[in-house]
């Protein structure tokens, strides 16, 4: 259980400004990163059926997937293919709906979610910011990895090349364009990339990646010291 700091209204939190920290928010837990359905958007019946059958062969893959536990590298790059951030740490994802990402270069981080809380934690200035769950990961693609809800299904379309799933949002002005999810022909997830409208791709590549393994639930858990500063942003 957090502990929670007597801070005075009027107190300023001074937050660092971290590009990986934002890109897991933007990426894994944004609440528009893919929109509802646009009725506009119309499919041929011959892309219908495409998209239902990488759908359901999709949904097998990830229903073989009770937890997935990978160190990983990250790479952010521009539409001009720049490197703008690269990252190492490891990922633990466990249904249902909880996430633990871990950053161990350049800079420490640490983003956990258990299921109905998010929390933002930075050891370096110990501060923890909490936030809704299910405010932040509405209509997220990548919940299909933590989720089997029909409701993040019907708001995508899925298309398979080979071992590969391109998953887009049915909204053309989400914000979030394209999520790859990369697969062997074992069926294990080696990666995934997901990319913006500003054309900016984020790159995960797993390594020693490990799933349906025994899992601590003290890994989806975080309890700060009475030196921490808590930011409290939950509706309730």
């Amino acid at each position: 259980m957090l502990k929670y700091l007597n801070l005075p209204k009027n107190k300023v939190l001074v937050f660092r400004t971290k590009v990986v920290s934002l890109f897991i928010l933007l990426f894994l837990f944004s609440a528009k990163s893919f929109a509802i359905y646009s009725p506009f958007i119309i499919e041929s019946h011959a892309d219908k059926e495409a998209n239902s059958a990488s759908k359901q062969a999709l949904r097998e893959r990830l229903g073989k997937i009770n937890n997935l536990r990978a160190s990983f590298e990250q790479t952010i790059i521009d539409g001009n293919q720049t490197i703008l951030q690269t990252a190492s740490g490891e990922i633990i994802v466990a249904k249902p709906q909880k996430l633990r990402w871990e950053i161990s270069q350049p800079e420490e981080s640490l983003l956990i979610a258990d299921g109905k809380t998010v929390y933002n934690i930075d050891p370096f200035v110990e501060q923890v910011t909490l936030l809704d769950q299910d405010d932040l990961t509405k209509s997220n693609p990548l919940m299909l990895l933590v989720s089997d809800d029909d409701t993040h299904w019907q708001q995508v379309s899925v298309t398979q090349n080979e071992n590969n799933y391109i998953i887009q949002a049915l909204d053309t002005d989400a914000p979030v364009a394209k999520l790859v999810l990369n697969f062997n022909s074992g069926g294990d997830l080696l990666g995934l990339e997901s990319t913006d409208r500003q054309e900016q791709t984020s790159i995960l590549v797993f390594n020693t990646t490990r799933i349906n393994q025994p899992l601590s639930s003290i890994l989806f858990t975080f309890d700060a010291s009475d030196t921490w500063v808590i930011d409290d942003q939950r509706a309730n």
